[in-house]
């Protein structure tokens, strides 16, 4: 009986932490496109610059 508990409240435990863990990672990976854009959007711009120069 303790046992299958045991097993149930790991089982739990990793699906919430595998929840919180893919939240994070979307986030992050939001975060890292946004700067990625902001970065890119800098370069086109100087680019432009250049080229209109």
């Amino acid at each position: 009986m303790t046992n299958q508990r045991l097993e149930r409240k790991a089982n739990f435990q990793a699906q919430t932490f595998g929840k919180v863990t893919s939240l994070v990672e979307l986030k992050l990976m939001v975060e890292f496109i946004k700067r990625l854009k902001e970065r890119l959007g800098k370069t086109v711009e100087q680019w432009a610059g250049k080229a209109m120069s």
